[in-house]
């Protein structure tokens, strides 16, 4: 029963931070201030269903526990206030962190500059980066 009760305070927690995170990344791209304004969409960026706008993504993996969105922002930050859009962290089924997370940046370009910088370092542990699916491609 104790347990239960955890169980159902983390998943609200996760969700809390969830809406948050896109509350956060609606305010930043003008949405709720009435800016209706499309974005270019480039014909070989993949499109996010939900935004329908162009997706650049850089697979974030080895976080240790207690890694945030902060930790990320923070390490990226050289790449201007605005580089990166979103960032969604994966859970496995259960709802446990999994060390995992998407970080989703306005262009190409930027992306390219986020890889050049290196992967970030949290409590002492390298996470490592790469492009999804990058490794699956041939020349």
């Amino acid at each position: 029963e104790a347990g239960d009760t955890k169980e159902a305070g983390e998943k609200k927690a996760k969700k809390k931070r969830q809406r948050a995170t896109e509350e956060a990344h609606e305010t930043s791209e003008g949405t709720k201030s009435g800016n209706t304004a499309k974005a270019e969409v480039s014909a070989e960026a993949p499109a996010n269903k939900k935004f329908k706008k162009p997706v650049f993504p850089l697979l974030v993996r080895h976080a240790p526990q207690g890694t945030t969105d902060g930790h990320l922002y923070s390490h990226f930050k050289s790449l201007g206030p605005f580089a990166i859009t979103d960032i969604k962290w994966e859970w496995s089924r259960k709802g446990d962190f999994i060390g995992a997370a998407q970080v989703f940046f306005k262009n190409e370009a930027v992306r390219a500059q986020a890889l050049e910088l290196g992967p970030p370092t949290v409590n002492d542990v390298e996470l490592s980066c790469s492009v999804p699916g990058a490794e699956h491609k041939s020349d």
